[in-house]
């Protein structure tokens, strides 16, 4: 369970979802496990006092993992009440999840990020999926969605937004295609865009968990 998690998310680090190989599950094995900042900061992720932050994962918390720095990890985190975190924290502090735990084959569901939901549908031997995301608030909100059908391989759901309701392999198409790629590791739809998949600063890209009541 989360404690003194930020109204927003920042992102730090973000795994690369193009190659799931890189991308691992882990636990929190210890009673509390503080963020530590990245870059942005000066000589971080670090061990010095001004790298440390406020909030923090507590025993039992399972995060996305992906490149390492030092002593510290990339993390990737949704809290309960749905806000994303993309930060450090120590290695020593995680737990790897085992081959089973990290690599689910059930992707039918309903899935929520912060700003954005993707729900993917049995179609015979493959999904019918749908997104919709948005950016922004009242008038100035712009929004993004795409409709594909498509199925796994090699644990990657990757396709790109034809014409007239078509679904094209990831790559093909014109450049200005949405193109979207997923990933299933643990509790988590991880997914990325190549932002062409709505208006300005609209993005698919990002973790997201399963609607709880709606698989």
């Amino acid at each position: 369970m989360t404690a003194s998690l930020p109204a927003t998310a920042r992102a730090m680090c973000f795994p690369d979802v193009s190659s799931p190989g890189t991308l691992h599950m882990a636990t929190v094995q210890v009673s509390k496990a503080r963020f530590v900042a990245g870059e942005d900061k000066q000589g971080c992720p670090g061990d010095m006092r001004s790298c440390q932050e406020k909030p923090y994962l507590v025993s039992g918390d399972t995060v996305l993992t992906g490149a390492t720095k030092g002593a510290f990890t990339c993390t990737g985190f949704i809290s309960p009440t749905g806000k994303t975190w993309r930060e450090w924290l120590p290695t020593e502090a995680l737990k790897p999840a085992s081959a089973d735990e990290e690599s689910p084959t059930d992707w039918a569901g309903d899935w929520t990020a912060e700003s954005a939901e993707i729900s993917i549908k049995p179609n015979g031997a493959t999904f019918t999926i749908n997104g919709n995301a948005s950016f922004g608030n009242g008038a100035s909100t712009n929004m993004g969605d795409f409709t594909a059908t498509a199925a796994p391989d090699s644990g990657m759901i990757a396709f790109t937004e034809g014409n007239n309701g078509q679904t094209l392999a990831y790559g093909a198409g014109d450049q200005s295609a949405c193109r979207i790629r997923m990933v299933l590791k643990g509790p988590y739809l991880i997914a990325s865009d190549n932002n062409n998949c709505g208006g300005l600063n609209v993005t698919f890209s990002g973790y997201y968990r399963r609607t709880a009541g709606k698989h």
